[in-house]
């Protein structure tokens, strides 16, 4: 099977500020996170040690979500996608889209929180 080009539309490192990271991508647009796996039992530690709430531990810490490919909403390129980081031994997740949002927010549906500018808050 010949390798499919992946048109990347943005690489986003999450560290340092978080999931919030993504709003840094050079466009007018929003990104809805609907799907993310379940964060490593650390965060779990970390938010009961500390007395952290959810939006806090989500504005400080990737949980778990290291770096983020923002692609096409297309099966074969997500296909291809996985394919190539497989060969690698790399786990890859679709974990939400992007959504037409001015403010450029990153919405959190399943944990309630939208973020916006450094930090997020209640939906």
């Amino acid at each position: 099977m010949p390798e499919q080009r992946v048109p990347v539309r943005a690489l986003v490192h999450v560290t340092s500020d978080g999931l919030l990271n993504l709003a840094r991508v050079d466009a007018k647009v929003g990104f809805e996170i609907d799907d993310l796996p379940e964060p490593p039992p650390i965060f779990d530690l970390i938010r009961r040690a500390g007395s952290v709430p959810a939006n806090e531990m989500y504005r400080v810490f990737n949980m778990g979500a290291g770096f983020c490919l923002i692609v096409q909403d297309d099966p074969s390129v997500i296909a291809a996608v996985h394919e190539r980081f497989k060969a690698y031994d790399f786990e890859t997740h679709v974990i939400g889209k992007v959504v037409a949002d001015e403010r450029q927010r990153v919405f959190l549906p399943k944990q309630g929180l939208v973020g916006e500018g450094d930090a997020f808050t209640t939906l």
